[in-house]
């Protein structure tokens, strides 16, 4: 199939949105306010487009692998030919067939793999993520393990100011010590972060680094195992099943060992999802790498002011702590601090 460029449009700056930090309640709520069509591009009676992104549709499409160019098939199944009863295949009855480079990409497959690994950061953090700075979104308080989040100080008269502080400071019982910071200061010490760094030395780490992590030969070569193996599973499901419609085997015997089976390859399934979790972890990591590198060769280190797409991609957080440091935590492994007054 072709690809639709409006939507395709579309799609990149919904995942550019995701990579600045922000939630996809933040992003609905941004394409429905700028009357940005949905890719279903609904009308109403008079022929208008209906805007109604939701949170929702926006997981959908950063978790959707058909804009990686990849197809997944046999998500569903007709359970009852007779009522034509759809189901989520989980796996159990049929077997789910992956398909790569099926179709061309609208997101590249590492850029993928990493809002996949950005969505299990986010869900770790367990309510403590605030997407809604591009800032905010990576200042972690060292206190309390939030994150930082954007208020207003005299919104209403002359001395109006824009801070950052710890979003749960004052909502524990004991109150977060880390201090209140402003933009420029966020900014200026990421700056002298970014030029503290030893830019030949770091990319040869890295070069050696990436020839570790971007092998996964192995890792590979297990994951065919697993699915092999399921699919093994899935087929001797099936056929007991046929066999327990047409009386071949006796009913209580086929329960039986179908319980055996359906455990079986709940264990076996996962297993697969941990080893696909540390497979898109690592190629994640490599991609990460890569930029690292290429952005150091090209750009250096010796940054004048802040680089927004440096903060986006490379660093993972910032930590603020009580007594002023600011410890920045890079993809890549590599890690510094900073103090501020």
């Amino acid at each position: 199939p072709e690809i639709d460029e409006d939507e395709a449009k579309v799609v990149k700056l919904i995942y550019q949105m995701f990579w600045e930090g922000h939630s996809t309640f933040f992003i609905a709520n941004y394409l429905n306010e700028h009357h940005v069509p949905m890719p279903s591009k609904k009308t109403d009676e008079n022929g208008n487009y209906v805007y109604k992104w939701q949170a929702h549709t926006i997981n959908k499409i950063l978790t959707n692998e058909k804009y990686k160019g990849e197809a997944i098939l046999q998500k569903t199944y007709i359970e009852d030919f007779l009522t034509h009863k759809k189901v989520i295949n989980t796996g159990k009855e049929i077997p789910i067939y992956h398909v790569k480079e099926s179709h061309p990409f609208i997101i590249p497959v590492e850029e993928w793999e990493m809002v996949q690994v950005e969505f299990r950061r986010r869900e770790a953090m367990k309510g403590k993520y605030s997407g809604n700075s591009l800032l905010g979104s990576k200042i972690i308080c060292a206190d309390c393990g939030s994150c930082y989040g954007q208020k207003v100080w005299h919104s209403n008269d002359k001395y109006r100011r824009v801070i950052y502080q710890c979003n749960h400071k004052f909502s524990g019982k004991k109150t977060c010590k880390t201090p209140t910071i402003t933009e420029e200061i966020i900014k200026n010490a990421f700056v002298e972060s970014c030029r503290k760094m030893s830019c030949e030395s770091l990319i040869e780490d890295l070069e050696l680094g990436l020839e570790v992590i971007d092998n996964h030969k192995e890792l590979d070569e297990k994951i065919r195992e697993l699915i092999i193996e399921c699919d093994a599973l899935n087929e001797t499901a099936r056929k007991l099943i046929e066999d327990k419609k047409k009386g071949n085997i006796d009913l209580d015997a086929a329960d039986e060992k179908y319980k055996i089976l359906v455990k079986k390859h709940k264990e076996v399934s996962g297993q697969l999802k941990k080893l696909e979790d540390e497979r898109s972890r690592k190629v994640a990591t490599a991609y990460r790498i890569k930029m690292t590198i290429k952005m150091f060769k090209t750009e250096g280190n010796q940054v004048d002011e802040f680089n927004v797409k440096w903060w986006s991609l490379l660093l993972e957080k910032a930590v603020v702590h009580e007594d002023g440091r600011i410890v920045f935590h890079y993809y890549c492994g590599y890690q510094n601090e900073v103090t501020i007054d």
